[in-house]
């Protein structure tokens, strides 16, 4: 998988519905690309908190074959496949589950975004298939 700008990323663990707490690895250190194997989510999906990239492309080395997921921007990136599974999910996020060690106050909530009354929020995002 390609990021579109070098990335210092760590990957977060999901687990029981929630991200875990204090538990990250590093996946990118001063880097755009990362390999795909079929157990790298044996562990779960993969959380990336603020990605540099605007564009994530899945791409096949036995030959052309790409997909693009393009955003304006997010906060939170989510990738994931089911172990075993002929897939893979690439989700731009802006906002993630709950920490495993939440207050449960939702003023507290990690990614929670809040808007003023009558106020507004638009985002997108543009998959190219090759």
């Amino acid at each position: 998988m390609l990021f579109e700008r070098e990335e210092n990323l760590e990957r977060w663990f999901f687990k029981d519905g929630m991200v875990t707490a204090g538990k990250t690895e590093e996946v990118f250190e001063n880097s755009r690309a990362v390999s795909l194997s079929r157990t790298m989510f044996d562990q779960g999906i993969m959380i990336f908190k603020h990605p540099v990239s605007r564009e994530f492309t899945i791409a096949n080395s036995r030959n052309s074959h790409a997909i693009t997921v393009a955003t304006d921007g997010v906060p939170y990136l989510g990738i994931w496949s089911k172990p075993g599974a002929p897939f893979l999910c690439v989700e731009p996020w802006h906002g993630i589950p709950d920490m495993s060690d939440t207050s449960g106050n939702l003023v507290d909530k990690e990614g929670i975004l809040s808007l003023e009354p009558g106020a507004a929020f638009t985002t997108g995002y543009r998959i190219q298939i090759v």
